[in-house]
């Protein structure tokens, strides 16, 4: 907001750090306050630099303020997974040991491409691929507690978000069975039948050696 009666200021417009378009606005509110609203619909600026030409020649005394603005740019990134429905940032999440944990990575407002992506992890965990995509792939390698960071850099700014991973044995909760019906014979029961076969044998060659 600018106190001023009458001047003309210079607006020079910064996006992503590149020079954007300049504005000449001219004030004459006599004495009151002027809001600047014209660059409302300007996403993503980092600077806005403000050059004044004070014109009114009975008020020239007065002071008006020139400076160098910088602005964080509004995008984010968002870490999700197709196995857990919802945005992962700063959740904690099971995995098996040795198990492969697929993230994804995504910027917001989908139109901030351009950047580039980077992952890290901590123990008890590696990375197994896509350590510079918005796609990485981790598996853990023993039980314990890590936590898996990315960050997004768009002309040297940069969204970081990060999610926990519990690594964890598997663990037997519950057990069912059923008992059925002998399906083998104890070993005295085919013992006796096969001395009854051989019995039965003997007795047949015993029969035709006598027949002849």
């Amino acid at each position: 907001m600018l106190n001023v009666r009458q001047a003309t200021c210079y607006f020079w417009i910064y996006v992503n750090r590149f020079f954007y378009s300049y504005y000449q606005i001219d004030l004459n509110r006599y004495g009151g306050s002027y809001r600047v609203t014209e660059f409302s619909g300007i996403q993503n600026i980092t600077g806005i630099q403000i050059s004044p030409y004070n014109w009114d020649p009975y008020y020239s005394y007065l002071p008006l303020y020139y400076d160098d603005f910088t602005f964080t740019p509004d995008f984010d990134v968002r870490i999700t997974s197709s196995r857990v429905n919802g945005i992962l940032n700063g959740t904690t999440q099971n995995a098996l040991v040795g198990a492969d944990v697929s993230l994804n990575a995504s910027v917001l407002p989908s139109n901030r491409t351009g950047g580039t992506y980077s992952w890290s992890v901590s123990a008890p965990a590696t990375i197994v691929a896509g350590a510079n995509s918005s796609s990485v792939t981790i598996r853990t390698t023993d039980v314990g507690t890590g936590t898996a960071n990315v960050t997004y850099t768009l002309n040297g700014f940069t969204a970081t978000a990060s999610v926990t991973l519990n690594s964890q044995l598997p663990v037997l909760t519950s057990f069912t069975a059923q008992q059925g019906s002998d399906l083998v014979a104890s070993s005295h029961s085919s013992a006796d039948k096969l001395m009854s076969q051989r019995h039965k044998k003997a007795a047949r060659r015993r029969l035709i050696l006598f027949a002849s």
